[in-house]
């Protein structure tokens, strides 16, 4: 990073002051503030009392209307909060000029400023938000204007001055905010944001004060970033127009040039320079078990800045191995790519100095002949299968800022621009003192080359080694297959193979839907429970790290399915042993998808094949295993789905001879439900049971008589704290009374699970297996409602922001009292997404459920009221009902999960 964008950020005081909490909050409150007439007329007397409490709490009011909120939020409870929700509120209300600065800390009084656009309101009731936000667009402007004056002076200031400045520190992150908003005011300015984002940590999804930016003034923000740019020495404008230029003068001779080998290419090992490389092997090509590039700005700067540094110091850089197979690269293109990058950004610059550049450019960057050996016809078309090579094509042809590697050429010829260098003198370092140790090799196996160079040195993820893997034995197979004789046949058999391994497995495993980001922890997750399922032994002792670890562990997966009776037996016997074992593993994951309820990541085909899966009771089975996020319960929740085969594709829901098998897997799911629940509510005290749990799924697996009461029972011996049924039964009820039926509200996620639950188990006649032993299936068992890809919501019955319409209509309101009662478990009910937005914060039966299936709403005879409709109505009435659902709901939990006494 620019040495002098550090100072700035960090030892000139232009912090960034973060909050946790949104501005739009803060504007909410104020603009409640002025639709509220009393407010107004008194606003000149009015006090905001502050009252430290001795549970670091602060009790925040306004003196005089003292029912009235000082700041909506929703963690508020009896107008009390936390002290830095309620400091950064004032902090921020002061910075804006609302409030005066206090003497004591616990009184503050509104501004002379802020009292004269509340007085002008009192007759108005249109357009409040179009007045606060001018009055905001005001303070704020007039802020930034002294902001910028602040930054004026920053170079003007001692080195060591580090006075701290809460204008600059404030003001900076509203430029930040405002700034990130309105990027297209000036595109040139967002290395500033690239490079406080990397110092900060930030994303630019950060907009705490998204707000304040909009209401800026676009010439002041512009104003800001100049200042802060003209501080930098930076002239970015002229990027773009650099690399957007295609008049380039090249030299008819260059001194550089060096003769062609006379012998052309055989095995050797040489030292040599960029220069001599690109000249000598230029028609290289990059393989398909190579990886993309994974180059990020900070390695290329890097790189650049050793070659800088070596120019200065009069010496040479090295750049290490490049290792070649004739018209291969083995080891080295990450490297050779960097290279070519920074070698077409040093021509643009060139040529947008409109000087001359040496032939050897034209040669890479502009010819596409296949006759001239351009670096174009063979590099980058014979890499279509990477997505940045064909990026890079598209630029050599026609400029785009838009694409990722047109980005990161900008930041290349930014960086370089910044560092104020000879721009000859660099490219002679590139070109001729820039060398590597170049290693030609033949008849090798590139693809051994290059898995063993990169075990080694450990660059690899799991996935890429098992891509080379896959690669090298297709090879193998298709070496001694004299079904596919053409070696153009060959190859297109090898490509798509491993176009099917990328599509369904690779990309399985990809973290938020990122193209680059491996999600290991899942990974190791399948790995692990299918060496379980196949029952594979792994004996091998090894201190390499877990990329190589667990590459070696899938391939020793598919070196057994590929000596599997099942893969060969399989007819095709055109297709490849290695093809057959890809989709033998395709199945496994989309099962192990299943398990864990990732359903967005398992195929529809998948669904589509597998009859069980659309008995949405039987998925909501699954799902309360907690298999999504108590990962110890995936080993026994696929066991078991295996040990009933509920997963064939021939297994069908509808014929009676599977009935039982479905209420028996239903039963033993069950017990992983109510264990999970046990260990997590009562004994959970920090231990593991990992290695138990997984020792359990082996028995399930092994042991055919292996019973669901032995299976109960070894569940309960893992917890080291053993007590009788009716203990275990005390102990869970009076843990969930603890933490769900006064203010559940931190466990919602559980709440929700516990009321879908219970709602199935009333539906179902009080039983929550299921009761599959009929002629008919239950219309619960395939309603949608019980899809645990339903967006099924907890809502508060009577909401938390209710409407002053509705209040009014409610007998012995009161704030404090309806604001505890809310938070009970029997204000709770379940909603889907569309009708919670919909009903917004109504009161009453409008935000009742429509579902006849929600049974939480409607209640059951003998063991749950319905939803009491509270308008109009005694709100006496309503919180003693609340208080009667909530016992009613903890009891009927008690009731789904207790063990029986008569089991030990």
């Amino acid at each position: 990073m620019n040495e002098k964008i550090r100072k700035l950020f960090e030892d000139k005081c232009i912090k960034y002051w973060k909050i946790r909490t949104n501005f739009d909050s803060y504007y909410t409150s104020i603009l409640d503030w002025i639709k509220d007439k009393s407010f107004l007329t008194k606003v000149k007397n009015i006090k905001i009392m502050l009252s430290h409490n001795s549970d670091k709490t602060v009790t925040a009011k306004f003196d005089l209307l003292p029912n009235k909120k000082v700041y909506l939020s929703k963690a508020e409870q009896n107008y009390v909060y936390s002290e830095s929700t309620i400091n950064q509120f004032i902090h921020v209300l002061k910075y804006l000029n609302i409030l005066n600065e206090d003497k004591n800390n616990n009184e503050y009084k509104f501004s002379y400023h802020f009292e004269n656009f509340a007085k002008k309101l009192i007759n108005e009731s249109n357009s409040l938000e179009d007045k606060l936000d001018n009055f905001l667009s005001n303070l704020v402007n007039k802020l930034l204007s002294e902001f910028i004056n602040e930054v004026k002076k920053i170079s003007e200031e001692d080195e060591n001055n580090k006075k701290q400045n809460p204008i600059i520190n404030f003001s900076f992150s509203i430029w930040y905010n405002g700034f990130c908003e309105k990027q297209n005011i000036n595109e040139s300015f967002s290395y500033l944001i690239d490079e406080f984002k990397t110092l900060y940590d930030l994303t630019l999804e950060d907009r705490s004060f998204k707000k304040l930016g909009i209401l800026a003034n676009d010439e002041l923000i512009k104003s800001i970033a100049k200042e802060i740019n003209d501080y930098l020495g930076l002239n970015t404008k002229t990027i773009e127009e650099i690399l957007k230029n295609r008049k380039i003068k090249f030299q008819t001779n260059n001194k550089y040039i060096q003769p062609f080998p006379e012998n052309g290419k055989k095995q050797f090992s040489k030292i040599t320079s960029v220069e001599d490389f690109f000249y000598d092997y230029i028609s290289f090509t990059i393989p398909i078990f190579q990886r993309a590039y994974v180059w990020n700005e900070n390695a290329i700067e890097m790189m650049i800045q050793s070659m800088i540094l070596d120019m200065n110091d009069g010496k040479e850089t090295y750049l290490n191995n490049i290792i070649t197979s004739d018209s291969e690269i083995i080891d080295g293109q990450q490297r050779l790519f960097t290279l070519t990058l920074i070698l077409y950004s040093i021509m643009k610059i060139l040529a947008y100095e409109e000087k001359l550049v040496p032939k050897l450019f034209e040669k890479l960057f502009s010819s596409s002949s296949k006759d001239n050996n351009s670096l174009k016809y063979f590099f980058i078309e014979n890499a279509n299968e990477i997505q940045v090579y064909e990026e890079f094509e598209q630029i050599l042809n026609e400029w785009n800022g838009n694409l990722g590697v047109g980005k990161l050429l900008i930041k290349i010829v930014r960086f370089i621009k910044t560092k104020n260098i000879d721009i000859d003198k660099f490219k002679e370092q590139i070109l001729t003192k820039t060398k590597f140790t170049h290693t030609n090799l033949t008849n090798k196996n590139p693809d051994k080359i290059f898995a063993n160079l990169n075990t080694i040195q450990r660059t690899l993820s799991s996935l890429d080694l098992v891509r080379n893997w896959i690669y090298s034995e297709c090879k193998k197979e298709l070496k001694e297959n004299f079904h596919l004789q053409e070696s153009q046949e060959k190859e297109k058999t090898i490509q798509e193979i491993i176009k099917y391994f990328n599509i369904n497995i690779s990309d399985k495993f990809k973290k938020n839907n990122s193209t680059k980001i491996e999600d290991k922890k899942l990974l190791e997750l399948f790995i692990d429970n299918l060496f379980l399922k196949l029952n594979i032994p792994w004996n091998k002792q090894s201190d390499v790290n877990k990329d190589i670890l667990y590459a070696q562990k899938l391939n020793f997966i598919f070196e057994n399915l590929i000596f599997s009776k099942e893969v060969n037996e399989e007819e095709n016997i055109e297709e490849l042993k290695i093809y057959k074992a890809l989709k033998k593993l395709h199945k496994y994951l989309n099962e192990f998808l299943y398990v864990i309820c990732k359903f967005e990541n398992i195929d529809k085909d998948y669904l589509e094949m597998i009859e069980i899966t659309k008995l949405y009771a039987f998925n909501a089975a699954i799902n309360a295993t907690h298999s999504n996020k108590k990962t110890v319960a995936i080993p026994l929740t696929w066991a078991i789905c295996d040990k009933f085969k509920i997963l064939d594709k021939d297994f069908k829901p509808n014929i009676v001879k599977n009935y039982n098998d479905i209420s028996e897997t239903s039963k033993w799911l069950f017990e992983i439900e109510r264990f999970i629940i046990y260990w997590k509510e009562v004994y959970f005290k920090g231990q593991s049971l990992s290695q138990k749990l997984f020792a359990i799924a082996k028995k399930i697996r092994t042991f055919k008589d292996y019973s669901i009461d032995n299976f109960r029972n070894e569940l309960l011996e893992s917890i080291i704290e053993i007590s009788s049924p009716k203990e275990r039964n005390e102990k869970l009820k009076n843990a969930l009374l603890d933490r769900y039926k006064e203010k559940p509200k931190k466990a919602i996620d559980d709440i929700k699970h516990f009321l879908i639950r219970i709602n199935f188990y009333l539906l179902n006649n009080k039983n929550i297996y299921l009761d599959y032993d009929r002629n008919d299936t239950p219309s619960q068992y395939i309603n949608n409602f019980f899809d645990p890809t339903t967006k099924l919501e907890v809502e508060h019955h009577n909401p938390q922001a209710p409407k002053k319409e509705d209040l009014d209509k409610l007998i012995n309101y009161n704030k404090d009292d309806y604001d505890k009662y809310i938070q009970k478990i029997g204000n709770f009910t379940l909603l889907d997404k569309k009708s919670n937005i919909r009903n917004s914060n109504r009161m009453g039966n409008e935000k009742q459920s429509e579902n006849r299936m929600c049974i939480i709403t409607s209640g059951d005879k003998e063991l749950l009221l319905p939803l009491k409709n509270s308008l109009p109505n005694d709100w006496n009435d309503i919180s003693r009902h609340i208080d009667k659902r909530s016992e009613q709901l903890i009891d009927i939990i008690c009731k789904i999960y207790e063990y029986e006494e008569n089991i030990e």
